[in-house]
């Protein structure tokens, strides 16, 4: 299975979370004891940040991240003003297809819903739609004295000390200017007919990081499918030059440079309150080197990472990966050996005793024991990671410890099914359950029903050579996931948000088995490409068929499971929805 850009889909805005959004901010107003929220952007509003982002959430479905990123809106909605009441709203805009818009959005599910608008005469000139502006202003704030307004932007990363509100800010807004003219609005400037509270901070702590239906079909529509298009980009780097002898050459930050690189890019542009402090930042490690969680990419080529004894080539490697926008984040360990030696089926015997090659000869000491410990020991740590991770989302009244507890067990469990004797598994198994906001920020352990993505990260160290007793390394599994509480007559949910990232890739990648799979290769490209009798055409034939049959077969199960991750997003979508 692979991912495009074609694959990235953002979903837009419907009625029903459109009026679940606005309730949201209504619940707010009351929790604050306000009776509005006043958000005006562009030049009337001095192009304040906190009302743009207000709008875009409520208007636009902007989710996530994109709603710190909201700085600028589109002509259509900079000159409008947004007033949101507890029983009610109230919109000016100067534009017909955005009071259309909003009408068609709102006006089937939301009460007392006000459209101001210009007519043909006053939109033609400009000091008649200025008036009409200012008049739909004063009326909209009548019968109310205490108005919320995002005005104090945080610095930038959250860096320095931020100043205490001071409303007498709002005065240079030009809008709220001319409420103060003689004959405007009533007597007096607007802060002094109106008691102004800030808001800008407590809406991103209150109503922007509480995940909804439309915010969960955002991470499964664009970023899901864009972290796990990049982690298919690096499978496929190592995929393109394993089995061949340039595999041996590839350094651990050339193939992390699709995780790398998408997550250095969306960093690079600040946003006011996003922390560059980012828990589990991507990277590839190798070989012995995996057995420590700070390891980053370094120039360590797979024919140098350390391997289980002298001359050995190192059997796996751990890749991470971390959306910069947001909160996914996905592990899993890869092997560089099949743990098995491919045959050559279409060798000539007589022309292998001519050229001197004897596969039982080149193939001598090879074991795959170390190969197969590793595998077995990761196998187990998915199954304990994910058994965590279903009771967690499912069981009521789960906690991170009783998580954590099923891991261990589980762990263990799977450990002696498969034969693998871990004498210390308490002190090499780390466990971690933690849950993150839109702004990237772990907000601490997870709290199941809370409407924050949950990462999953269990990992295993100190792993010894069976036969050597060398350090072979660690073994990490990690998943992003939510958990749906229940509703109604709806059981609770688990949507696995990075489930698609595959649990388990082996690649014959070095030494004695890269060496055997080339040969293979090889041998039946020669007889494929000459053609030297009908039946090895014909067998090359079926061969092509076969392969053929399983991409198709391949490329079904892609698209089913990209189908599977939408309807989960929209079951998620549909339970959310209170």
């Amino acid at each position: 299975m692979e991912y495009s850009a074609a694959d990235v889909v953002r979903p837009e805005l419907g009625m029903s979370q459109g009026s679940l959004r606005l309730r949201r901010l209504q619940k707010f107003i009351e929790s604050k004891g306000l009776e509005a929220l006043l958000f005006v952007p562009g030049v009337d509003g001095k192009y304040n940040t906190g009302s743009a982002q207000a709008i875009a959430y409520i208007l636009q479905g902007t989710s996530n991240r994109d709603v710190v990123d909201s700085c600028h809106l589109g002509t259509d909605l900079e000159d409008s003003v947004l007033l949101v009441r507890r029983d009610g709203v109230s919109l000016y805009s100067p534009k017909a297809a955005v009071t259309e818009d909003v009408r068609e959005l709102l006006s089937q599910r939301v009460p007392n819903l006000q459209l101001f608008r210009p007519t043909e005469l006053e939109a033609a000139d400009p000091d008649l739609i200025d008036e009409t502006k200012l008049g739909s202003f004063i009326q909209m704030l009548r019968g109310i004295s205490s108005v919320g307004i995002p005005f104090v932007m945080p610095p930038a990363d959250n860096a320095g000390q931020q100043n205490p509100p001071d409303p007498m800010v709002l005065e240079k807004w030009p809008l709220l200017q001319a409420y103060g003219l003689e004959g405007v609005g009533k007597s007096g400037f607007f802060t002094q007919n109106f008691k102004a509270t800030d808001v800008h901070q407590a809406l991103h702590n209150h109503v922007y990081r509480e995940l909804d239906g439309h915010a969960v079909e955002h991470v499964v529509g664009e970023g899901a499918a864009t972290l796990l298009q990049h982690w298919y980009e690096m499978i496929r780097a190592l995929g393109h030059k394993a089995p061949r002898a340039a595999a041996a050459d590839m350094t651990e930050r050339q193939l992390a440079e699709p995780l790398l690189g998408y997550f250095s890019y969306g960093m690079l542009r600040p946003a006011p309150g996003v922390s560059k402090a980012v828990t589990m930042m991507p990277r590839i490690v190798f070989g012995a080197r995996t057995n420590s969680d700070s390891a980053v990419s370094e120039a360590v080529t797979l024919g140098a990472a350390p391997g289980p004894g002298s001359g050995a080539h190192a059997l796996h490697f751990v890749a991470e990966a971390a959306d910069p926008r947001g909160p996914l984040r996905a592990a899993r360990t890869y092997f560089l050996s099949t743990g098995a030696l491919t045959r050559n089926m279409f060798a000539d015997p007589s022309e292998e005793v001519q050229e001197g090659y004897d596969f039982s000869t080149s193939t001598a000491g090879w074991r795959a024991d170390d190969a197969l410990l590793l595998m077995r020991l990761y196998t187990a740590v998915v199954m304990a990671a994910r058994a965590a991770m279903e009771h967690f989302a499912l069981q009521a009244e789960a906690t991170v410890m009783s998580a954590r507890a099923v891991a261990m067990e589980a762990l263990a469990q799977r450990c002696g099914e498969m034969g693998v004797a871990l004498p210390a598994l308490q002190q090499q198994a780390k466990f971690a359950l933690w849950q993150c906001d839109h702004l990237n920020n772990v907000t601490g352990q997870a709290v199941r029903g809370s409407r924050q993505l949950k990462v999953i990260r269990l990992s295993v160290s100190d792993i010894q050579s069976s036969v050597t007793g060398q350090l072979l390394g660690g073994v990490v599994y990690a998943d992003t996931f939510l958990d749906i509480p229940p509703l109604g007559q709806h059981p609770p949910l688990l949507l696995n948000l990075t489930e698609q990232a595959p649990a388990l890739a082996a690649f014959n990648a070095l030494g004695v088995e890269a060496a055997a799979a080339l040969r293979a290769a090889r041998t039946f490209a020669a007889i494929a490409v000459a053609g030297p009798s009908a039946a090895a055409a014909e067998e090359a034939a079926d061969s092509a068929a076969v392969s053929a049959a399983a991409a198709a077969r391949a490329e079904r199960r892609a698209r089913q499971q990209r189908r599977n991750a939408r309807a989960a997003a929209r079951a998620a979508s549909t339970q959310l929805r209170r």
